[in-house]
C-alpha cells in the first residue's frame, strides 16, 4: 500500500512538472541590454485602459527622466497585466504609481506600445545605485 501511494505521488509530480513553465530564468545583463530597443530611467505615473482593434488593453504610463538607449518622447506606454476579477497569475508583473527605476523595454508594437517581459527588465531606483555603472558600460560596448 505504501509503495502504491509513493508510486502514485511520483507519477503525479512527473506529470505536473511536464506542464509547468520556468518563466523567470536569469538573463545576463548584456542580453537584456541587447534585446532592449529602449532603456530609460523613468517613473510609473499611472495606468490607463483603452481598446485597440476591439481588444481591451491596460497600459502603464512612464514619465521619462533619462534616455540611455533609443529615442523616445517624454511619455512611454507599456503593456501591463491587470486581472481585476481573478487571482494574481505567476506571470504578472505589477507596478505602482510613483515607482522609479530603469526600464529595459522591447521593440514597440505597430501601435507604438512597448513591453516589459520579465521582472529583470525593471531595476528599482535602489538597485540601480549598484547596477548602473555595469549597465552603462554594456550599453557603451554594444554601441560600438
Amino acid at each position: 500500500m505504501k509503495r502504491s501511494i509513493l508510486l502514485l505521488l511520483a507519477s503525479w509530480v512527473i506529470i505536473a512538472s511536464a506542464h509547468s513553465d520556468a518563466m523567470w530564468l536569469a538573463v545576463p545583463d548584456a542580453t537584456l541590454v541587447k534585446n532592449s530597443s529602449l532603456i530609460v530611467e523613468a517613473t510609473y505615473i499611472g495606468t490607463t485602459h483603452i481598446t485597440i482593434n476591439k481588444t481591451k488593453s491596460s497600459l502603464g504610463v512612464l514619465n521619462i527622466d533619462t534616455i540611455l538607449k533609443g529615442n523616445i518622447q517624454e511619455i512611454v506606454l507599456i503593456y501591463v497585466s491587470t486581472h481585476k476579477n481573478s487571482a494574481q497569475r505567476g506571470d504578472d508583473i505589477n507596478f505602482k504609481v510613483g515607482q522609479q527605476g530603469l526600464w529595459l523595454l522591447t521593440e514597440p508594437d505597430k501601435n507604438g506600445i512597448y513591453k516589459i517581459n520579465m521582472p529583470q527588465e525593471f531595476i528599482s531606483k535602489e538597485q540601480l545605485k549598484t547596477k548602473l555603472p555595469k549597465l552603462l558600460e554594456i550599453i557603451r560596448q554594444q554601441q560600438h
